[in-house]
């Protein structure tokens, strides 16, 4: 009984883990949230399905961990599509239902791969492993992202899909702030920072256009670029290194990196970097450090590489050689273990040695850490204590290019020059600390060291040896090996404005300003590659040569200009820059000379541009005022300006890209007149395989228009082609794209069957593909005529079967019709029944008293 009791105890719990484990809700259907929602389970959005969730609705997300591993288990995971619908003063939130210290309390949000975009409008996530791991095409706008336990964004994209986010902010990540390890992404108005990893990660598959974009105050680097990446108007200050740039292309416009606690620039072998109008400024160690040891992407390990190529015009190196800074980051395999070191011995050795030379890629060695062992795998023995006899034990030290000692091993108590006296010579033992000056005689006495930072080159000595040592061996053929593994360096960083170790063919530093109290002697590190030339130097700061986003807020307006006409019932385009940081603007119009404002856009992205369909009145005077949308305070007005009459034609294509995949053989568009008056036009294809519904017109609104394709004689492939519309306004293009796919070979019949009454049957070959598909159809029986047998076709054809019943076999006759092609084989099982002999078959009519009606048997 207490078995059965105990069996059934067991079984519950088995049952009630699985229930947990696969506790997930799953949507099937297109799915609307409205109201605030406590998740306490996954939500799986499934396939060609989407969920939209309104404007202010809170999502409380609780706790369960249902392994154990203190990360939060609860997912909202997309394979279909979501669709956000926040408001800048509305936010959508997804967060924990309680406040909560945890960075790991839920999962986040895992867009996956699919056909249907997501699109997410001002967001709030706290407290997930990662906050959104994106993997297909997405946009999002307005997304705040705070607490993670990983990271705040994390993009992999399968497919290289678009990645649009504009006006996001990541804060307070554990690990990187935002990862892109694969896709192409444009990211505008976004600010990382407080991150306990670097602030943006671009891994070697990314591509990736940055805009407005602050970088500030985060633990490790503030950008880690190992892919393509763009920028403009970028903030960099207050991290590690400001850029670290590796096997990468990067382009900087308008870049400030400054204040970093170490290097405002490394650049890592295989690059090719292109910066102007930048200023690099007050970064305590070096402006910029150049070496040809290339980190190939985030996860890998520095290695000797080819040497990087830089060119930095028109920009400002200020300050930078006022500061020296250890930077205590621990790199690990710059040097890889110290192994195959042997010797031979019984009782007294003298003057023992082996050495070998090393190279670091950056910086100054300034701590240094391993494991030391004097005799892995060697003859078994200990070494002797202090005998008074000077023994002196086998060290490990390392020099650097001034040939100072670096490191001691520390001494026990009872020999302080015999820091192995007494021990097992197979003994490993942990170094680390700072490099300094230390005392290296062999005199009685405990070496001590004073931190300090050592001018040296990027060549180093790594020497074993020792001047007396007793070995208790029992014969010449005692082996002694020594190891020394799990080398961990730090580097000091600064006191020029630049460093090389790396070959500078290839390095431009022409025309840019080097702060007015630099002298030739504050510029390079004379122990690295004194051939960097610094080039001809500018006598001024460059003044535009920096970011404006940390400036105080300011707007201009470029268009409309006071006091010009400007045409009614027209799209109006208004153009402004901005200073400062303002990822949104709100636009306002006033006819009544600014009594009254009308809001005519809000919310708008500022990229500085927004057109407008203005619904004005002759006669009338307009304001446009343009405002902060965070501070609405913050604001310029523009006018008054004129409104007239609108006779001129505007065109405005429906769209400026024709994509015919395979299966599409025709696209509709139109040709719009958003302006007044007629509007003449006319289309000009440049490929003949663009057919056109028609190829002029007029229009005072809007003009129809088909295109088609034509495949044949093409041959497989993918073709590209432009129809130029012309006209009264102006001239645009519309780019056409088609593929002309593979053959495909397809049958519409698996099995035909013939019986008494049947002499003839049709099936179809089609090829749903594109290109030319050759066709053959084999039989070995002489009973069927198959017609045609062979040929080629781009869209389809019948073939006929007919068969000679004298040829047939009484019974069942049945054969396999091969169907061979130049894209693969099909098979057709035919068969034809017999009952008797061809010649007694005859034909029986019986008649009735009704003549009319009789019967036809086949016998």
């Amino acid at each position: 009984m207490v078995t059965r009791v105990l069996l059934t105890k067991y079984l519950t719990c088995i049952l009630a883990t699985i229930t947990l484990t696969s506790a997930e809700t799953f949507i099937t259907k297109n799915t609307t949230w409205s109201n605030d929602i406590t998740l306490s389970e996954s939500v799986i959005i499934q396939k060609n399905i989407t969920l939209t969730i309104k404007e202010g609705v809170n999502i409380s997300i609780e706790n369960v961990d249902l392994n154990n591993d203190d990360h939060g288990d609860i997912e909202i995971s997309v394979l279909g599509s979501i669709n956000i619908e926040g408001s800048h003063e509305n936010m959508v939130s997804i967060k924990p239902i309680q406040y909560s210290l945890d960075k790991n309390y839920w999962s986040g949000v895992t867009i996956h791969e699919s056909n249907i975009p997501s699109s997410i409008e001002f967001l709030e996530i706290s407290n997930a492993q990662t906050g959104l791991h994106i993997r297909s095409g997405f946009r999002a706008r307005g997304l705040l992202i705070e607490n993670c336990g990983s990271s705040g964004i994390n993009i992999e994209s399968d497919s290289n899909d678009s990645i649009d986010l504009k006006n996001i902010e990541i804060s307070n990540s554990d690990g990187v702030g935002f990862f892109i390890e694969r896709g192409n992404v444009f990211i505008d108005w976004a600010h990382v920072h407080h991150c306990q990893g670097v602030g943006i990660v671009n891994n070697n598959l990314g591509v990736v256009d940055i805009l407005n974009t602050k970088i500030i105050k985060n633990k490790d680097n503030g950008i880690a670029n190992y892919g393509n990446m763009t920028s403009y108007n970028l903030t960099v200050k207050e991290n590690r290194h400001g850029m670290v740039i590796s096997s990468a292309i990067t382009v900087v416009t308008k870049g400030s990196i400054s204040d970093n606690r170490s290097n405002g620039l490394l650049i890592g072998g295989s690059s090719n970097v292109n910066i102007e109008s930048s200023t690099i400024k007050n970064n305590q160690g070096y402006g910029l450090e150049l070496t040809d040891w290339v980190q190939e992407d985030y996860f890998s390990f520095w290695i000797k590489g080819e040497s990087p190529a830089v060119k930095i015009g028109r920009s400002n190196f200020i300050d930078n050689h006022k500061t020296t800074v250890l930077d205590e980051h621990r790199y690990e395999n710059i040097w890889g273990n110290w192994e195959g070191v042997e010797y031979t011995g019984d009782g007294w050795i003298e003057n023992w040695e082996e050495q070998i030379y090393r190279e670091v890629p950056f910086g100054r060695i300034g701590w240094i850490g391993f494991q030391y062992n004097s005799n892995n795998g060697g003859s078994e023995f200990s070494w002797q204590p202090c005998t008074g006899n000077s023994v002196w034990s086998p060290i490990f030290e390392v020099k650097n290019s001034r040939y100072q000692t670096l490191t001691y091993l520390p001494a026990p108590f009872q020999c302080s020059w015999n820091p192995l006296a007494g021990k097992h010579s197979n003994t490993w033992i942990e170094y680390s600390d700072y490099t300094g000056s230390i005392d290296n005689t062999d005199i009685y006495s405990d070496w001590s060291i004073t931190k300090e930072n050592l001018l040296s080159s990027n060549r180093y000595l790594l020497r074993q040896y020792f001047h007396y040592a007793y070995i208790p061996g029992q014969d010449s053929g005692f082996v002694v090996k020594p190891e020394v593994n799990d080398f961990r360096l730090s580097f000091y960083h600064g006191g020029k404005e630049i460093s090389s170790y790396s070959d500078n063919s290839e390095i431009e530093l022409a025309d840019n300003f080097w702060g007015s109290q630099t002298g030739e002697s504050f510029m390079i590190n004379p122990y690295g590659n004194t051939d960097l030339n610094a080039g001809d130097k500018l006598s001024s700061i460059v003044v535009d040569g920096i970011s404006v986003l940390e400036n105080k807020n300011k707007i201009d307006i470029y268009t409309p200009t006071k006091g010009l006409a400007y045409q009614e019932i027209k799209m109006l385009d208004i153009g402004w820059k901005t200073i400062g940081w303002m990822p949104m603007v709100d636009i306002f119009l006033s006819v009544d000379n600014g009594l009254t404002w009308e809001n005519i856009g809000s919310d708008i992205s500022n990229n500085g541009k927004f057109r407008w369909w203005n619904n004005l009145i002759v006669g009338e005077k307009f304001y446009i005022k343009i405002a902060d949308s965070y501070d609405l305070n913050s604001s310029t007005v523009i006018g008054p300006c004129d409104v007239i009459e609108n006779i001129t034609p505007v065109i405005d294509l429906s769209t400026d890209n024709l994509n015919f995949i395979t299966g599409k053989n025709e696209i509709d568009f139109s040709i719009k007149n958003i302006g007044g008056g007629l509007l003449k036009w006319s289309l000009t294809p440049d490929a003949g395989w663009i057919k056109l519904s028609r190829t002029s017109g007029s229009t005072k609104k809007e003009s129809s228009c088909t295109a088609k394709v034509k495949r044949t004689g093409l041959k497989t492939g993918k073709y590209q082609g432009t129809i130029v519309v012309n006209s009264n306004s102006e001239e645009q293009e519309i780019d056409v794209n088609m593929i002309v796919a593979m053959p495909s070979l397809y049958v519409d019949a698996k099995y035909i069957s013939f019986d008494s009454t049947k002499n003839s049957q049709t099936f179809n070959i089609k090829n749903f593909g594109g290109g030319t598909m050759s066709w053959e159809i084999q039989s070995d029986v002489h009973w069927i005529v198959i017609n045609p047998d062979r040929g080629s076709l781009r869209s389809g054809t019948t073939v006929n079967l007919t068969i000679d019943r004298s040829r047939l076999r009484l019974g069942n006759n049945e054969v396999m019709l091969k169907l061979k092609s130049n894209v693969g084989e099909k098979t057709i099982d035919v068969s034809a029944f017999r009952t008797k002999s061809f010649i007694d078959d005859t034909v029986n009519i019986d008649f009735t008293p009704w003549h009319w009606m009789y019967d036809h048997r086949v016998y």
